[in-house]
């Protein structure tokens, strides 16, 4: 069973027993993997703020970085940090993650006075 590795299409038939392995282009990973490492401290704490807990904030940059990669070309021609913080946010919207109303800040607590 070989293995055809290549563009979308590949040139030649492929058979039945073969394995198809779609190939990205090298550029295009070396690319989102250095927005990756800029962006997820930022995307992280913006994520921390909307639900106020470290693992479901980790969740939703990680859902987020995927959605991201996948319109990659489209995300990268405006501002994919943006991008990224639109699609978490549209997810912790439709997964109704809580949204905790105080955040306890050296003793005090937001929204309310110290």
């Amino acid at each position: 069973m070989p293995i055809v590795a290549g563009p979308v299409v590949p040139a030649e038939p492929v058979d039945a027993d073969d394995i198809v392995v779609l190939v990205a282009p090298a550029g295009r990973d070396a690319e989102f993997t250095a927005f990756v490492r800029a962006a997820t401290p930022a995307l992280t704490r913006t994520a921390w703020l909307l639900c106020g807990d470290v693992h479901q904030a980790d969740e939703l940059v990680q859902s987020a970085l995927v959605r991201t990669y996948l319109a990659w070309p489209r995300a990268r021609e405006r501002d994919p940090l943006a991008y990224a913080r639109v699609v978490y946010v549209e997810q912790r919207e439709t997964h109704e993650i809580p949204v905790q109303p105080t955040i306890e800040m050296a003793g005090c607590v937001a929204w309310e006075s110290c």
